[in-house]
């Protein structure tokens, strides 16, 4: 038997884009294929942290990322990667990260309706933090604040997987499960300008 050397999460990142960047997924395919390898082999995850297909009163959830004692952190919904979420024309070209309000964002549609998806599922977990995601864009916003209106909030965009490749330290500084875990790293960069 041959070992199978581990990939390193930029390995991981870059055979990913490789083999999904001109695809059309669907939405099971972004998430099984896409969203599940950043979160876990990116990201570091553990599986068991991760819950899948949630229902919350008729509805589904796609992920729900737990912390200690079970809690809910962070709520996902995915959408198939050709779901265009657009973003601001301000949104500078060059940055593949930015802090833009949830109100620009949700001028868009498909943004929008994802949004308020997601939006009702954390509030039903009593979770304060969501997050909508079609394979190349993430967007990660605060659900509520005793300091103004959620919209209001600056929400964090991914503009595309390449952060993950490009800035993987920040990446794993924002998103990872130790840095949320340990760090608070959501609630020191989501919602706060």
């Amino acid at each position: 038997l041959v070992k199978k050397k581990k990939m390193t999460e930029i390995e991981t990142i870059q055979q990913l884009k490789k083999n999904f960047d001109k695809k059309n997924l669907n939405e099971a395919d972004t998430r099984f294929q896409i969203i599940d390898t950043i979160l876990v082999d990116v990201l570091k995850w553990p599986k068991d942290t991760i819950e899948n297909e949630k229902y919350i009163e008729g509805n589904r959830a796609d992920y729900i990322l737990k912390g200690k004692n079970e809690k809910p952190i962070l709520i996902i919904e995915s959408k198939k990667n050709e779901v265009y979420f657009e973003l601001p024309s301000s949104f500078n070209n060059q940055d593949l990260f930015q802090k833009i309000s949830v109100e620009k964002l949700i001028t868009n549609e498909n943004i929008k309706n994802a949004v308020l998806q997601v939006k009702e599922y954390a509030e039903d977990l009593l979770c304060n933090f969501a997050a909508i995601c079609n394979g190349r864009v993430w967007i990660i916003f605060k659900v509520s604040s005793k300091l103004k209106p959620w919209k209001k909030l600056p929400a964090i965009v991914i503009k595309d997987i390449d952060y993950f490749e490009k800035n993987l330290t920040s990446a794993i500084n924002l998103l990872g499960y130790n840095s949320i875990l340990n760090e608070d790293s959501l609630n020191s960069n989501i919602g706060v300008t």
